[in-house]
């Protein structure tokens, strides 16, 4: 089958966000496996929005977020993209232009991330043609959808969809309210496939030879005190570790430049993968350390990033790992050194998946 997936192809042109672009290569990967051929849509429509999507913000009260700041690694975005990603063969800049002449497919898939957060029609796949399937895929809403602007507005937008599947629970029953009572929760595509899988496209061996943590961070911080930063710095220097810090999105500005990495997606990957620990404050920075089964802490955002916590609450309440969250009155290495259980963990995993392969299959079929 010919599936064309709507996600996150704008966002990374602007933003390396390695969550966004390794998720999709994820689900690429996974419908690979079961057959498929698998196309990401080129939709890069920038900053132009429909003054009555603007007008719908307003009433919602979304503020825009921050697109300021400048992408760290475009070249190594660039070449990943070009070598490992499938994609439709025109860029599209308008939903006009898209409806008019779609990528031709037997169904389209909308997700993973946050591809909900908003009303525009192409997240809803509105342009795929009459007799096509329109799913998505553990879809997410972002922060929450409550109200009863809300709930016409997104009533409206789900009632064309075929299969609804979201990544959170609250996603389900946000569904639920807007009508759609047949959504289902599935894993995100980074759980899709396993540890071994990933590894075929890392290195073989240790790049970095010292030890060290890997601290990835995401969103604006206000105070290095709001990542409990002198704790990590401490830990390091107390046993020998290194520290490698990478930060997107308006974290980079926390932290002086030369102290920060830039990878590609795949050395991001790597660094996940033969890190100690990764300490972090993104959902995919616990999803992929999860995958690597790489001990981990995940210190939640605070401020207007704080909604999008619910993400890795909700995952790691699933797979019984929510003493993974940093809490400020605990021991900091305590939380950290905790052993974790990675054969519950994966049997948990592995109970998701075959709730999502289900879903895919039936989807599908």
């Amino acid at each position: 089958m010919r599936i064309c997936v709507y996600s996150s192809y704008a966002w990374i042109k602007i933003a390396n966000n390695y969550g966004s672009i390794l998720q999709y290569f994820a689900l690429q990967k996974y419908l690979e496996k079961c057959g498929h051929q698998t196309a990401w849509l080129r939709f890069n429509s920038g900053d132009k929005v429909t003054l009555k999507y603007k007008l719908a913000n307003l009433l919602l009260k979304r503020k825009d977020r921050n697109r300021s700041y400048k992408h760290q690694n475009v070249d190594g975005f660039q070449l990943f993209e070009n070598k490992f990603l499938c994609e439709t063969k025109q860029e599209y800049n308008s939903f006009a232009q898209l409806k008019k002449n779609p990528p031709q497919a037997d169904a389209y898939i909308t997700g993973s991330d946050q591809v909900w957060a908003g009303l525009s029609p192409e997240r809803y796949l509105v342009f795929a043609p009459k007799g096509t399937k329109k799913i998505s895929y553990a879809a997410s809403f972002g922060s929450p959808k409550t109200g009863l602007l809300n709930k016409i507005l997104f009533t409206w937008r789900l009632k064309g969809m075929d299969y609804i599947s979201v990544r959170e629970r609250a996603g389900v029953d946000y569904c639920k309210t807007f009508g759609r009572g047949d959504a289902v929760c599935v894993c995100d595509p980074s759980l899709l496939l396993y540890k071994s899988d990933y590894e075929a496209f890392l290195q073989k061996g240790r790049v970095v030879k010292q030890p060290y943590i890997f601290s990835y961070w995401v969103n604006p911080i206000n105070s290095l005190e709001d990542i409990s930063w002198k704790h990590i710095i401490n830990y390091a220097e107390s046993n020998n570790m290194e520290i490698i810090t990478t930060a997107i999105q308006g974290a980079e500005f926390a932290f002086e430049h030369s102290s920060l990495k830039s990878p590609d997606p795949l050395e991001w990957l790597q660094l996940i993968h033969d890190a100690g620990y990764v300490i972090t404050s993104s959902f995919h920075g616990v999803a992929f350390s999860i995958v690597m089964k790489t001990p981990f802490l995940v210190i939640p955002q605070k401020g207007n990033s704080s909604a999008e916590n619910l993400r890795f609450y909700d995952l790691l309440k699933n797979l019984g790992l929510t003493e993974r969250i940093y809490d400020a009155k605990k021991n900091f290495i305590t939380q950290l050194e905790a052993q974790i259980d990675w054969d519950n963990v994966d049997e948990q995993v592995n109970k998701l998946r075959v709730k999502s392969f289900d879903f895919l299959k039936k989807a599908l079929s």
